[in-house]
């Protein structure tokens, strides 16, 4: 007889002799014991190979809640998204009236890259998706950041996922990063703020810039850029560029309190949608992210990451014939667009958007 247990997607069926219940009690035990073995040595050799390139910091944890997010991504249809988004002063980022970015404004989300599986079906599903021409560069021993252009100018990144994090079962994900001015300024106000410093700041070779890993209070890891040849996304709401960054979290105040203590940014919290209530991150007065409470307990808090397109319905039914799968299918937001949630061929969430046209506004 075997028992199995599997916690982020990792599973352990240790051999049972007996069927008496102490026995049971001690393989489960035995199971649970060889889980956390497996994830704390994944963790520990995640931080080890943290690699000095260009947006590189893995958090292995995040990656790992992801399997427990899609679990209830489907219920969630109508509840995963309120955003009340300004596209009128380009959407998203609020700070700027063209889709071109010079440069980001402390607070705003910045970058995003993605930890894959398997890279070489994350280059193929993205860039026939996305229309995203792959820059191959180094970052570490037989190991390439790839990062994602379009209109000439880089949208985000991709590299392999370590290969411990694979044997171990962890997921592919995308990670999020927000701008600041000093990282080292940033970084010293985590701990105080109630937040775990995960990856501490670093310098990026060839003068790209810094960055930190950090914990939110709920649990949420996000990155931290401070740019220096780099900025982070160069173009943004066009299709296939990033839209819409959002902390989905376990507590929104408490999580509210540390993105304001780290970045100085402030926030507004309002009715949006069928949600009673929406938070959005105001940088000068203009929304750049958004934050609502989970509806369902026990699911990890996390950010997700948003990319415009003209039609969600095609680009949904494209991602499906490209290997992904469609966990939410479109949906409208009154004021906002038609949305979507799917995953990549290698089962990373990420969500879709679409502006809601002059004609229906």
């Amino acid at each position: 007889m075997e028992i199995g247990i599997g916690i982020h997607g990792i599973t352990v069926t240790p051999p049972v002799e007996g069927d008496d219940a102490e026995t049971l009690r001690q393989a489960r035990a035995d199971a649970v014991e060889q889980i956390v073995a497996v994830t704390e040595a994944a963790v520990q050799q995640q931080k080890r190979l943290a690699i000095a390139a260009a947006v590189t910091c893995r958090s292995m944890v995040a990656g790992a809640m992801l399997s427990a997010v899609l679990s209830v991504l489907e219920p969630r249809t109508r509840l995963i998204v309120g955003c009340s988004i300004d596209w009128s002063t380009g959407g998203r980022r609020g700070l700027i009236s063209m889709p071109e970015v010079e440069s980001y404004k402390q607070g705003t989300p910045c970058w995003a890259d993605l930890s894959a599986s398997g890279i070489e079906a994350a280059k193929e599903f993205y860039s026939q998706l996305f229309g995203w021409e792959l820059d191959a560069m180094p970052a570490g021993p037989d190991m390439t950041y790839y990062m994602a252009r379009l209109q000439g100018r880089y949208v985000a990144g991709m590299m392999q996922q370590m290969p411990d994090m694979a044997s171990a079962g962890l997921p592919s994900y995308w990670a999020s990063y927000l701008a600041v001015d000093n990282a080292d300024e940033a970084a010293a106000k985590v701990a105080e703020a109630g937040g775990t410093l995960l990856y501490p700041v670093d310098d990026v070779e060839n003068g790209s810039g810094r960055m930190f890993f950090a914990a939110d209070p709920t649990g949420a890891q996000v990155g931290f850029w401070q740019a220096g040849s780099h900025i982070g996304s160069g173009l943004v709401d066009e299709p296939g560029a990033p839209v819409w960054s959002e902390l989905q979290t376990s507590d929104v105040p408490q999580a509210i309190r540390f993105y304001e203590a780290v970045t100085g940014c402030t926030t507004e919290t309002a009715p949006a949608g069928e949600l009673s209530e929406y938070t959005n991150f105001m940088v000068d007065g203009k929304p750049v992210a958004g934050a609502l409470r989970q509806p369902m307990g026990g699911v990890p808090s996390f950010w997700m990451i948003y990319f415009k397109v003209e039609d969600v319905d095609l680009a949904a039914a494209r991602a499906a014939d490209l290997g992904g799968q469609v966990h939410v299918p479109g949906f409208d937001v009154p004021g906002v667009g038609r949305l979507a949630v799917l995953t990549d061929a290698n089962g990373a969430a990420f969500s879709i958007m679409a502006a809601e046209s002059a004609g229906t506004r």
